[in-house]
């Protein structure tokens, strides 16, 4: 490919490739004069999602409302285009479904359909049946925040969350600035006794990750979950995708590594030092537009001494438990309109 390359007339011809696997392209094709202009397709924003939702909705004859399209925007994050079709025309084929089967005495001709309502339980039902495929495709470490657990869930992190986003502001990559950063941007997030791993990635991250200042950034995941989907003689390669994804990408990006020390732990005692070699993969973060953020329950300084994230995580901040009166206002706004029998 490269000799064919080179043998086209200069300015006449324009080449045009595509791939989902940026990380296994020779990098010779991607030097000056070949494929040396990109263009990098990420899921769409919250304000994208809303516009997408309204453009496939914009034809039905019960419009939903504007509060809930921008509900249902900020609750598919990660999700493409066609992930948002889909979930349009699966919620309005439930809506349909059950509009038929109230209907069931009746011949079809006969049904009609001007009250047709698509209802908000509709869209629920389905989109938890769904995955955005950007998640699971070609390889892809995007990370995709959980869906949370309500309202009231965010409320109880929100002093924490507020917190640690005024903290990493200093660290976070922007689009305008050109400056070089020589160093790795690296964040650690010490959780406290009482947070579990599991409310550490459900709660806290998933509530940062929504934020309004993180939330347009693509996050590449390295997580437990990603590398028990395949095989521990494959882990060298997987952790070398995303830390290949992260560094590669051409808009500013984060890497998530939930529960590092542990994640070093399995790493030793699978005897993969070597193989894995994360010296060699975070000096692809030096001088990127890359933050990475950790989490774990030990504070870096207590590493042994050959973890190669021990020298990275400079910038430690602590995750602390909600305190008494955020739980009290928790079960307070959770039972406000239960009933008692």
């Amino acid at each position: 490919m490269l000799g064919l390359m080179d043998e086209l007339p200069k300015g006449e011809i324009f080449v045009i490739g595509a791939t989902n696997r940026l990380e296994s392209i020779d990098p010779a094709l991607r030097r000056p004069g070949r494929f040396d202009k990109h263009l990098e397709f990420l899921p769409p924003t919250e304000k994208g999602r809303f516009d997408i939702l309204q453009i496939h909705t914009r034809q039905w004859k019960v419009h939903p409302s504007t509060d809930f399209l921008r509900t249902l925007a900020e609750r598919t994050t990660g999700f493409s285009g066609a992930d948002l079709s889909k979930l349009c025309s699966d919620s309005f084929d439930r809506a349909l479904n059950k509009h038929l089967d109230a209907n069931n005495n009746r011949e079809f001709r006969n049904i009609t359909f001007h009250n047709l309502n698509v209802e908000e339980s509709d869209w629920i039902e389905t989109l938890l049946k769904m995955k955005p495929s950007a998640t699971a495709v070609f390889g892809s470490t995007l990370y995709t925040p959980s869906k949370g657990l309500g309202n009231h869930v965010d409320q109880l992190v929100k002093s924490n969350v507020d917190r640690i986003i005024e903290d990493l502001r200093p660290l976070i990559p922007t689009t305008s600035n050109n400056a070089v950063i020589s160093g790795i941007r690296a964040a650690y997030l010490l959780s406290t006794p009482g947070i579990l791993p599991k409310d550490m990635d459900e709660m806290f991250m998933a509530s940062l990750f929504r934020s309004e200042e993180i939330a347009h950034y693509p996050v590449y995941n390295l997580s437990s979950e990603v590398l028990s989907a395949v095989r521990w003689s494959e882990w060298p390669s997987k952790m070398n995708s995303a830390f290949s994804q992260a560094a590669e990408s051409h808009q500013p990006s984060i890497l998530y590594l939930p529960q590092v020390d542990e994640l070093w732990n399995s790493i030793v005692s699978l005897s993969m030092t070597t193989s894995v070699n994360l010296p060699q993969m975070l000096e692809k973060l030096r001088g990127k537009k890359v933050l990475v953020i950790a989490t774990g329950a030990i504070h870096p300084m207590h590493f042994s001494w050959e973890c190669p994230f021990k020298q990275v995580f400079k910038s430690v901040f602590r995750l602390e438990f909600p305190s008494s009166m955020e739980r009290g206002h928790l079960f307070q706004e959770a039972l406000k309109n239960v009933q008692v029998v």
